[in-house]
């Protein structure tokens, strides 16, 4: 498949939709003048000729229209909205395809230096995050980073989420349906705190009985009132009743605006969420986690539509002239906050389920999206095995593919430790990242960029990069020991994992350099983990001799042809032989 001809063809398509909508839109403001202006003119004629009811009935059937054109005008609104997001996630699909940044969330905020996560660059501008996020909510944006964070171990949740990943990499309506719907709550970003802090406390109002009797009989006063009012020509007996019920609010005004806090925040949220559960609930679903996810939010849609009626009623006690007239004679706000407290009994237990669904499920989108986008890449193969990797045509997926260049490795089922060797620049940081990071996706569910890989599911345990600290007033060795040491105490609890590990012990003279990166590879070997060293110290490699079984050498070498200098990223066996730093400096007139 061409993605760009096939990405260019749904923009152009979603493109054409909005222009036909702006019409419609157009069309339809004019017929809402039109219809509004005839009611007046109907009421204006229906005093001014005599009271001809002809004339009343027709400012009735005008006024019904209005109402249904200013509905629908509401529903083309979302609409554009809708085609507008799915025009941008069209571009965005061209422009990662380019290698060009995503305009989603990099990911930035959950950067840290422990583990692995600044060494093999997963969160942060143009980082694996940035690649395969496809989440627009703070929810989704979470459960991602926390599955790159804390990937998955058992070999059976990672296969049951390779299936659910597959399924959903086919349905690329649903996923762009999906991501639309989502990018509406950017406008206004929901408080999750808030709103779950509010659904899962106790009803303040709704479990005292005689507001449950006052709402009802209050009302109902009022407008006896009225009657007797208009019965008698006493406006007092109104005016009375109209005032009485302003006392029950007053005396919950407090609460009351409380609750309006936690809810008007999300009003704008509800709907979105409504819908997003809408087209779950219309999918049909094969996998296990996604038909668990279709299962868990059957009611969702139905509950949330009921909940955000209810919000937008809430927030007309804003309007002055409706917060007074109806307090005056239905107790408004006492009316919408035990409705609303109704709804919490019947939903306390389903809101935060209902909303890790959305989560899983723009984290699932984010992974079948990058699966889909890549069919050259491999679903890899999970075993329960001791610590090994086995991979054929192994790249980097943030490498553009024309620039990249694949290598075949194994390790673990017979060498379990390679020092790596190799000139400046000749690959071997970027092979270690490249390791990495296709364990990474493995362990998440993702397919990796290989046309062949199996595994066991490893921790992954790196120094690759060091830096010091000013503030907590750490040296770059110093930091360096202190991250090999928490790989060391690590592997102690757990030795199925992976360690890269990259120039090790450069803040010290050669020999010290020598003799502890020797004593480091000895614990490693004890310890039993699998792992790669790369070095430009030609004698770490001599350690081959004395751990014959466990300890292997790779290499990455330059060429020097015609005045130039050349690099294959070819992996291959055995020590580097060949040095460009003269080369380089000479070249570069450093040093005659």
């Amino acid at each position: 498949m061409n993605f760009i001809e096939f990405y260019t063809s749904r923009k152009q398509h979603y493109q054409a939709l909005h222009r036909n909508l702006n019409t419609q839109i157009f069309w339809l403001g004019w017929a809402r003048l039109l219809t509004f202006l005839s009611f007046g003119g109907s009421i204006f004629l229906f005093f001014r000729l005599g009271y001809q009811y002809a004339w009343l009935v027709i400012a009735f059937i005008l006024l019904i229209l209005f109402l249904w054109l200013v509905k629908r005008h509401i529903k083309f609104f979302d609409e554009r909205e809708l085609k507008r997001n799915l025009i941008r996630i069209n571009e965005n699909e061209l422009q990662v395809l380019q290698h060009q940044p995503s305009f989603l969330n990099d990911g930035t905020r959950f950067h840290s230096d422990e583990s692995y996560l600044l060494d093999l660059d997963v969160f942060g501008s143009r980082s694996i995050f940035h690649l395969l996020n496809r989440a627009a909510t703070e929810l989704g944006e979470k459960r991602l980073a926390n599955l790159l964070q804390n990937p998955l171990k058992n070999i059976q949740i990672i296969k049951n989420q390779q299936l659910a990943v597959a399924e959903l990499a086919e349905q690329i309506e649903f996923r762009q349906a999906f991501l639309a719907q989502a990018l509406r709550t950017r406008s206004n970003a929901p408080d999750y705190a808030q709103l779950l802090a509010w659904v899962e406390s106790s009803p303040e109002l709704y479990q005292q009985r005689f507001i449950r009797v006052a709402r009802i009989l209050m009302p109902a006063l009022f407008f006896l009132g009225l009657i007797l009012g208009i019965a008698f020509q006493n406006i007092s007996i109104i005016t009375f009743f109209f005032f009485l019920n302003f006392a029950l609010p007053g005396i919950f005004a407090f609460k009351i605006k409380n609750i309006h806090a936690a809810i008007s925040r999300n009003v704008e949220s509800l709907g979105v969420f409504a819908e997003l559960f809408n087209l779950i609930n219309k999918n049909s679903f094969q996998s296990e986690i996604l038909q668990k996810a279709y299962h868990n939010t059957k009611e969702a849609h139905r509950e949330l539509k009921k909940l955000d009626t209810i919000a937008r009623f809430f927030d007309q006690r804003l309007n002055a002239i409706v917060y007074i007239l109806l307090t005056g004679a239905i107790m408004y706000d006492i009316q919408c906050v035990l409705w609303l407290e109704k709804w919490k009994l019947r939903n306390k237990d389903h809101l935060r389920k209902w909303l890790d669904a959305i989560a899983e499920m723009e984290m699932l989108n984010s992974l079948a999206t990058f699966q889909f986008n890549h069919p050259e890449y491999i679903v890899p193969n999970l075993i329960e095995n001791q610590p090994f990797i086995e991979a054929k045509d192994l790249a980097h997926p943030l490498i553009p593919a024309q620039e990249c260049v694949s290598n075949d490795f194994s390790i673990g089922k017979g060498k379990r430790l390679y020092i790596v060797t190799g000139s400046n620049m000749s690959g071997k940081s970027t092979f270690l990242r490249t390791v990495g990071v296709n364990v990474l996706l493995a362990r998440c569910g993702a397919p990796v960029c290989a046309t062949y890989f199996e595994c066991s599911p490893l921790e992954i345990h790196s120094s690759l990069r060091q830096s010091d600290s000013l503030q907590d007033h750490v040296s770059t060795f110093y930091a360096e020991l202190r991250r090999l040491q928490e790989i060391l105490q690590a592997l102690e609890k757990d030795s199925k994992a992976l360690v890269l590990l990259d120039e090790v012990l450069r803040g010290t003279n050669s020999d010290d350099k020598l003799y502890g990166s020797q004593e480091l590879v000895k614990r490693l070997v004890d310890l039993g983990c699998i792992g790669l060293l790369a070095t430009h110290d030609i004698e770490l490699s001599k350690m081959e001799q004395d751990f014959p079984s466990e300890l292997g050498n790779l290499c990455f070498e330059s060429v020097i042809e015609n005045g130039d200098l050349h690099f294959d990223y070819k992996l291959k066996s055995g020590t580097a032989k060949n040095r460009n730093a003269t080369f380089l400096m000479q070249k570069m007139k450093i040093i005659g």
